[in-house]
Protein backbone atom coordinates (compact mmCIF):
# COMPACT_ATOMS: atom_id res chain seq x y z
CA UNK A 1 0.00 0.00 0.00
CA UNK A 2 2.59 2.45 1.13
CA UNK A 3 4.78 1.38 -2.44
CA UNK A 4 1.63 2.31 -4.22
CA UNK A 5 0.69 5.68 -2.70
CA UNK A 6 4.99 6.14 -3.82
CA UNK A 7 4.58 5.33 -7.49
CA UNK A 8 1.14 7.66 -7.54
CA UNK A 9 2.71 10.33 -6.43
CA UNK A 10 5.98 9.80 -8.70
CA UNK A 11 3.84 9.41 -11.75
CA UNK A 12 1.56 12.34 -10.43
CA UNK A 13 5.00 14.73 -10.21
CA UNK A 14 6.19 13.32 -13.54
CA UNK A 15 3.54 13.52 -15.41
CA UNK A 16 3.21 17.81 -14.22
CA UNK A 17 6.65 18.33 -15.15
CA UNK A 18 5.97 16.98 -19.10
CA UNK A 19 2.83 19.48 -18.80
CA UNK A 20 4.42 21.95 -17.64
CA UNK A 21 7.34 21.75 -19.95
CA UNK A 22 4.90 21.41 -23.06
CA UNK A 23 3.05 24.33 -21.79
CA UNK A 24 6.19 26.69 -21.46
CA UNK A 25 7.70 25.60 -25.37
CA UNK A 26 4.41 26.37 -26.79
CA UNK A 27 4.50 29.79 -24.89
CA UNK A 28 8.14 30.06 -26.41
CA UNK A 29 6.94 28.67 -29.44
CA UNK A 30 3.74 31.10 -29.98
CA UNK A 31 5.68 34.05 -28.51
CA UNK A 32 8.74 33.41 -31.26
CA UNK A 33 5.80 33.26 -34.30
CA UNK A 34 4.46 36.04 -33.27
CA UNK A 35 7.71 38.30 -33.16
CA UNK A 36 8.47 36.90 -36.33
CA UNK A 37 5.49 37.92 -37.45
CA UNK A 38 5.95 41.66 -36.52
CA UNK A 39 9.74 41.53 -37.79
CA UNK A 40 8.64 40.43 -41.21
CA UNK A 41 6.18 42.72 -41.68
CA UNK A 42 6.75 45.49 -44.36
CA UNK A 43 10.09 43.97 -44.39
CA UNK A 44 11.90 44.59 -47.89
CA UNK A 45 15.32 42.22 -48.34
CA UNK A 46 15.96 44.51 -51.15
CA UNK A 47 16.02 47.75 -48.58
CA UNK A 48 19.53 48.74 -47.25
CA UNK A 49 18.74 47.86 -43.41
CA UNK A 50 19.61 51.76 -42.12
CA UNK A 51 18.17 54.11 -39.84
CA UNK A 52 19.63 56.67 -41.65
CA UNK A 53 20.19 56.56 -45.81
CA UNK A 54 23.11 59.06 -46.01
CA UNK A 55 25.08 56.28 -43.36
CA UNK A 56 27.02 53.60 -44.68
CA UNK A 57 26.24 49.67 -43.38
CA UNK A 58 29.28 48.41 -41.36
CA UNK A 59 29.83 44.83 -42.76
CA UNK A 60 32.59 42.51 -40.44
CA UNK A 61 33.97 39.55 -42.39
CA UNK A 62 36.16 36.81 -41.64
CA UNK A 63 36.95 33.58 -43.69
CA UNK A 64 38.26 30.28 -42.52
CA UNK A 65 40.14 27.96 -44.91
CA UNK A 66 38.93 24.16 -44.57
CA UNK A 67 40.92 22.72 -47.71
CA UNK A 68 42.88 23.36 -50.09
CA UNK A 69 41.17 21.24 -53.21
CA UNK A 70 43.45 21.22 -55.88
CA UNK A 71 45.76 24.00 -57.67
CA UNK A 72 46.03 23.56 -61.18
CA UNK A 73 48.73 24.47 -62.26
CA UNK A 74 47.93 24.35 -65.86
CA UNK A 75 44.82 26.85 -65.99
CA UNK A 76 45.96 28.55 -62.89
CA UNK A 77 42.91 27.69 -60.77
CA UNK A 78 43.03 27.39 -56.53
CA UNK A 79 40.10 25.37 -55.98
CA UNK A 80 39.74 26.09 -51.84
CA UNK A 81 36.90 24.81 -49.14
CA UNK A 82 35.91 27.65 -46.84
CA UNK A 83 33.60 28.92 -44.18
CA UNK A 84 32.28 32.69 -44.27
CA UNK A 85 31.55 34.68 -41.60
CA UNK A 86 29.48 38.25 -41.76
CA UNK A 87 28.08 40.16 -39.44
CA UNK A 88 26.64 43.44 -39.37
CA UNK A 89 23.36 45.66 -38.11
CA UNK A 90 20.03 45.72 -39.08
CA UNK A 91 17.91 48.75 -37.81
CA UNK A 92 14.64 46.64 -39.33
CA UNK A 93 15.11 43.88 -37.23
CA UNK A 94 15.03 44.85 -33.36
CA UNK A 95 12.68 44.37 -30.64
CA UNK A 96 11.91 45.02 -27.12
CA UNK A 97 12.83 41.65 -24.84
CA UNK A 98 10.26 42.61 -22.48
CA UNK A 99 7.58 42.40 -24.67
CA UNK A 100 8.47 39.12 -26.23
CA UNK A 101 8.75 37.14 -23.10
CA UNK A 102 12.54 38.33 -22.64
CA UNK A 103 13.21 36.30 -26.57
CA UNK A 104 17.28 37.47 -27.37
CA UNK A 105 18.03 35.52 -30.66
CA UNK A 106 15.82 34.16 -33.41
CA UNK A 107 17.32 32.51 -36.41
CA UNK A 108 15.76 33.14 -39.72
CA UNK A 109 16.17 32.03 -43.18
CA UNK A 110 18.57 33.58 -45.09
CA UNK A 111 16.71 34.08 -48.08
CA UNK A 112 13.55 36.43 -45.89
CA UNK A 113 16.39 38.66 -44.94
CA UNK A 114 18.53 41.89 -46.73
CA UNK A 115 21.96 40.13 -47.34
CA UNK A 116 24.80 42.18 -48.57
CA UNK A 117 26.29 41.46 -52.17
CA UNK A 118 29.46 40.93 -51.07
CA UNK A 119 31.21 38.74 -53.82
CA UNK A 120 34.80 37.02 -54.52
CA UNK A 121 36.03 39.18 -57.18
CA UNK A 122 38.66 36.57 -59.04
CA UNK A 123 36.10 33.47 -59.00
CA UNK A 124 36.31 31.55 -61.79
CA UNK A 125 32.72 30.97 -61.90
CA UNK A 126 29.41 33.47 -60.99
CA UNK A 127 31.55 34.70 -57.92
CA UNK A 128 28.54 34.24 -55.32
CA UNK A 129 29.35 34.66 -52.05
CA UNK A 130 26.87 32.17 -50.64
CA UNK A 131 27.55 29.32 -52.67
CA UNK A 132 23.69 28.34 -52.12
CA UNK A 133 24.33 29.70 -48.59
CA UNK A 134 20.08 31.13 -48.99
CA UNK A 135 19.13 27.68 -47.31
CA UNK A 136 21.15 28.86 -44.30
CA UNK A 137 19.76 30.25 -41.32
CA UNK A 138 20.97 33.60 -39.96
CA UNK A 139 20.53 34.52 -36.70
CA UNK A 140 19.40 37.71 -35.26
CA UNK A 141 19.97 39.57 -31.86
CA UNK A 142 17.48 41.76 -30.19
CA UNK A 143 19.43 44.94 -30.74
CA UNK A 144 19.87 43.93 -34.48
CA UNK A 145 22.83 42.18 -34.82
CA UNK A 146 22.77 39.74 -37.52
CA UNK A 147 25.26 36.70 -37.77
CA UNK A 148 25.51 34.91 -41.04
CA UNK A 149 27.76 31.73 -41.91
CA UNK A 150 27.78 29.40 -44.95
CA UNK A 151 30.22 27.38 -46.34
CA UNK A 152 31.47 27.00 -49.90
CA UNK A 153 34.01 25.96 -52.46
CA UNK A 154 35.83 28.26 -54.49
CA UNK A 155 37.10 28.22 -57.84
CA UNK A 156 39.31 31.29 -58.02
CA UNK A 157 42.03 32.65 -59.99
CA UNK A 158 45.48 32.56 -59.23
CA UNK A 159 48.68 33.84 -61.08
CA UNK A 160 51.52 31.35 -60.62
CA UNK A 161 55.74 31.60 -60.64
CA UNK A 162 56.68 28.13 -61.71
CA UNK A 163 60.44 29.59 -61.76
CA UNK A 164 61.68 27.17 -58.89
CA UNK A 165 59.08 24.15 -59.90
CA UNK A 166 59.51 21.54 -57.58
CA UNK A 167 60.84 24.14 -54.51
CA UNK A 168 58.43 26.66 -55.16
CA UNK A 169 55.86 28.49 -53.23
CA UNK A 170 52.39 30.30 -53.90
CA UNK A 171 50.39 33.26 -53.26
CA UNK A 172 46.91 32.68 -54.13
CA UNK A 173 44.45 35.68 -53.34
CA UNK A 174 40.47 35.22 -52.62
CA UNK A 175 39.31 39.30 -52.92
CA UNK A 176 35.96 40.08 -51.43
CA UNK A 177 34.09 42.90 -51.68
CA UNK A 178 30.82 44.11 -53.27
CA UNK A 179 30.70 45.01 -56.87
CA UNK A 180 27.44 47.49 -56.74
CA UNK A 181 28.00 49.19 -53.44
CA UNK A 182 30.76 51.67 -52.70
CA UNK A 183 31.91 53.05 -49.76
CA UNK A 184 29.26 55.46 -49.21
CA UNK A 185 26.77 53.06 -48.95
CA UNK A 186 28.66 50.21 -47.95
CA UNK A 187 31.95 49.31 -45.80
CA UNK A 188 34.23 45.91 -45.64
CA UNK A 189 35.97 45.35 -42.14
CA UNK A 190 37.98 42.48 -41.35
CA UNK A 191 37.33 40.55 -37.81
CA UNK A 192 40.90 39.64 -37.54
CA UNK A 193 44.46 40.37 -39.23
CA UNK A 194 44.98 36.52 -40.52
CA UNK A 195 41.62 34.45 -41.49
CA UNK A 196 40.94 31.76 -39.51
CA UNK A 197 42.84 28.43 -40.22
CA UNK A 198 41.68 26.24 -37.27
CA UNK A 199 39.81 23.76 -38.74
CA UNK A 200 42.61 23.36 -41.80
CA UNK A 201 42.82 20.11 -43.11
CA UNK A 202 46.58 18.89 -44.08
CA UNK A 203 47.18 18.78 -47.63
CA UNK A 204 49.09 16.28 -49.32
CA UNK A 205 51.29 18.36 -51.84
CA UNK A 206 51.14 21.65 -50.44
CA UNK A 207 52.07 23.24 -46.80
CA UNK A 208 49.82 26.48 -45.72
CA UNK A 209 52.29 28.60 -44.69
CA UNK A 210 49.77 31.48 -43.99
CA UNK A 211 46.27 33.25 -44.07
CA UNK A 212 46.74 37.16 -43.88
CA UNK A 213 44.50 39.61 -44.99
CA UNK A 214 44.35 42.72 -45.57
CA UNK A 215 41.96 45.70 -46.36
CA UNK A 216 42.17 47.57 -49.49
CA UNK A 217 40.38 50.77 -51.12
CA UNK A 218 39.78 50.05 -54.89
CA UNK A 219 39.10 52.78 -57.36
CA UNK A 220 36.32 52.27 -59.83
CA UNK A 221 35.34 53.26 -63.55
CA UNK A 222 33.35 55.94 -62.19
CA UNK A 223 35.59 57.36 -59.33
CA UNK A 224 34.23 55.76 -56.74
CA UNK A 225 35.81 53.80 -53.70
CA UNK A 226 35.05 50.49 -53.22
CA UNK A 227 36.02 48.92 -50.22
CA UNK A 228 37.90 45.08 -50.27
CA UNK A 229 39.36 42.28 -48.25
CA UNK A 230 41.94 39.94 -49.58
CA UNK A 231 42.65 36.86 -48.07
CA UNK A 232 46.08 35.64 -49.83
CA UNK A 233 46.43 31.78 -49.11
CA UNK A 234 50.19 31.50 -48.81
CA UNK A 235 51.38 28.05 -49.56
CA UNK A 236 54.75 25.97 -50.25
CA UNK A 237 55.03 23.16 -52.18
CA UNK A 238 56.04 19.40 -51.03
CA UNK A 239 58.49 18.73 -53.20
CA UNK A 240 59.34 14.84 -52.06
CA UNK A 241 57.02 13.51 -54.78
CA UNK A 242 58.84 15.37 -57.32
CA UNK A 243 61.85 14.61 -56.44
CA UNK A 244 61.81 10.98 -56.42
CA UNK A 245 59.14 10.32 -59.21
CA UNK A 246 60.93 12.96 -61.72
CA UNK A 247 64.73 14.86 -60.78
CA UNK A 248 66.80 12.12 -59.06
CA UNK A 249 65.61 9.88 -61.95
CA UNK A 250 66.59 12.09 -64.51
CA UNK A 251 69.68 12.90 -62.80
CA UNK A 252 70.33 8.58 -62.37
CA UNK A 253 69.61 8.13 -66.18
CA UNK A 254 71.54 11.30 -67.19
CA UNK A 255 74.98 10.27 -65.64
CA UNK A 256 74.52 7.03 -67.12
CA UNK A 257 76.11 8.55 -70.16
CA UNK A 258 79.17 8.29 -69.08
CA UNK A 259 79.15 4.78 -69.90
CA UNK A 260 78.92 5.43 -73.36
CA UNK A 261 82.76 6.40 -73.41
CA UNK A 262 83.32 3.31 -71.79
CA UNK A 263 81.95 0.63 -73.71
CA UNK A 264 84.73 -0.55 -76.78
CA UNK A 265 83.51 0.59 -80.02
CA UNK A 266 83.45 -2.98 -81.25
CA UNK A 267 79.98 -3.84 -78.97
CA UNK A 268 78.11 -1.90 -81.40
CA UNK A 269 75.97 -0.34 -78.51
CA UNK A 270 77.77 3.22 -77.88
CA UNK A 271 75.17 5.02 -80.88
CA UNK A 272 72.14 2.83 -79.04
CA UNK A 273 72.75 3.52 -75.59
CA UNK A 274 73.53 7.22 -76.15
CA UNK A 275 70.39 7.33 -78.11
CA UNK A 276 67.91 5.74 -75.37
CA UNK A 277 69.11 8.00 -72.60
CA UNK A 278 68.42 10.79 -75.06
CA UNK A 279 64.73 9.76 -75.75
CA UNK A 280 64.71 9.07 -71.38
CA UNK A 281 65.60 12.82 -70.79
CA UNK A 282 63.13 13.77 -73.66
CA UNK A 283 59.86 12.23 -71.89
CA UNK A 284 60.93 13.83 -68.21
CA UNK A 285 61.30 16.92 -69.96
CA UNK A 286 57.43 16.36 -71.56
CA UNK A 287 56.17 15.49 -68.14
CA UNK A 288 56.94 18.60 -66.80
CA UNK A 289 55.39 20.33 -69.74
CA UNK A 290 52.51 18.79 -68.57
CA UNK A 291 52.57 20.04 -65.37
CA UNK A 292 53.36 23.86 -66.23
CA UNK A 293 51.14 26.32 -67.41
CA UNK A 294 50.97 27.18 -70.97
CA UNK A 295 52.98 30.89 -70.46
CA UNK A 296 56.12 32.56 -71.91
CA UNK A 297 56.53 35.13 -68.57
CA UNK A 298 58.41 32.37 -66.57
CA UNK A 299 60.35 28.93 -67.44
CA UNK A 300 61.07 26.47 -64.61
CA UNK A 301 64.72 26.18 -63.97
CA UNK A 302 63.92 22.47 -64.04
CA UNK A 303 63.05 22.59 -67.76
CA UNK A 304 66.15 24.62 -68.70
CA UNK A 305 68.10 21.97 -66.80
CA UNK A 306 66.27 19.40 -68.67
CA UNK A 307 67.32 21.03 -72.00
CA UNK A 308 71.02 21.74 -71.11
CA UNK A 309 71.07 17.83 -70.15
CA UNK A 310 69.28 17.14 -73.84
CA UNK A 311 72.11 19.34 -75.52
CA UNK A 312 74.65 17.78 -73.71
CA UNK A 313 73.29 14.48 -73.99
CA UNK A 314 72.64 15.57 -78.48
CA UNK A 315 76.79 16.43 -78.47
CA UNK A 316 77.60 13.28 -76.82
CA UNK A 317 75.87 11.22 -79.73
CA UNK A 318 77.59 13.32 -82.05
CA UNK A 319 81.09 12.57 -80.57
CA UNK A 320 79.89 8.57 -79.96
CA UNK A 321 79.54 9.00 -83.74
CA UNK A 322 82.59 10.23 -84.71
CA UNK A 323 84.42 7.97 -82.36
CA UNK A 324 82.97 5.04 -83.96
CA UNK A 325 83.81 6.63 -87.38
CA UNK A 326 87.60 6.92 -87.04
CA UNK A 327 87.97 3.77 -85.06
CA UNK A 328 86.64 2.12 -88.55
CA UNK A 329 88.71 4.08 -90.61
CA UNK A 330 91.91 2.29 -89.31
CA UNK A 331 94.84 2.81 -90.81
CA UNK A 332 93.70 2.75 -94.55
CA UNK A 333 93.32 6.58 -94.61
CA UNK A 334 95.28 9.41 -94.16
CA UNK A 335 96.90 10.12 -90.78
CA UNK A 336 95.04 12.67 -88.16
CA UNK A 337 96.36 16.23 -88.75
CA UNK A 338 99.42 17.53 -86.41
CA UNK A 339 96.70 20.59 -85.61
CA UNK A 340 94.14 18.23 -84.94
CA UNK A 341 96.40 15.89 -82.64
CA UNK A 342 98.02 19.11 -81.23
CA UNK A 343 93.90 20.45 -79.67
CA UNK A 344 93.12 17.12 -78.71
CA UNK A 345 96.41 15.91 -77.20
CA UNK A 346 97.21 19.36 -75.48
CA UNK A 347 94.53 21.61 -74.92
CA UNK A 348 91.52 19.23 -74.53
CA UNK A 349 93.46 16.92 -72.49
CA UNK A 350 93.95 19.25 -69.92
CA UNK A 351 90.75 21.00 -69.84
CA UNK A 352 89.38 16.92 -68.61
CA UNK A 353 92.47 16.40 -66.53
CA UNK A 354 93.66 13.81 -68.78
CA UNK A 355 96.89 15.36 -69.79
CA UNK A 356 99.28 12.73 -67.81
CA UNK A 357 97.32 9.16 -69.76
CA UNK A 358 98.14 10.89 -72.93
CA UNK A 359 101.62 11.57 -72.06
CA UNK A 360 101.96 7.87 -70.41
CA UNK A 361 100.28 6.53 -73.92
CA UNK A 362 102.48 8.24 -76.00
CA UNK A 363 105.36 6.83 -74.04
CA UNK A 364 104.44 3.39 -74.76
CA UNK A 365 103.97 4.21 -78.50
CA UNK A 366 107.30 5.34 -78.37
CA UNK A 367 108.74 2.19 -76.40
CA UNK A 368 106.72 0.18 -79.03
CA UNK A 369 108.30 2.05 -82.03
CA UNK A 370 111.55 0.81 -80.41
CA UNK A 371 110.93 -2.86 -79.68
CA UNK A 372 109.56 -2.90 -83.81
CA UNK A 373 112.90 -1.76 -85.29
CA UNK A 374 114.86 -3.39 -83.10
CA UNK A 375 113.19 -7.05 -83.96
CA UNK A 376 113.35 -5.75 -87.73
CA UNK A 377 117.08 -5.24 -87.29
Amino acid sequence: MHLDALFIIFFQNAFGCLVYTFILGCKASLAERKLLVELMKDYDVNVRPVSDVHTHLDIHMDLSLMQIVDLDEVNQILVSKVKIFLSWFDAHLTWNRDEHDGIEVIYITASRIWLPDIILHNDVNDGRVENGGHIYLGSVRYDGLVHWDTSAVLKSSCSLDVTFFPWDGQSCPLKYGSIIRDMSTLDLHNISVTGDVSGFMINGEWDLIGFPVQRHVDVGLDNLEYPVLVFEVVMQRKALYYVTNLVLPCVFITTTILLVFLLPPESGEKVSLAVTILLATTIFLTMVAELMPAQSTVVPLISIYFLCTMGLLSASCVVTVMILMLHHRGTLHKPVPHWVRSIVLTYMANVVSMRDLVLLNQKRHKEQEKRFSTCEV
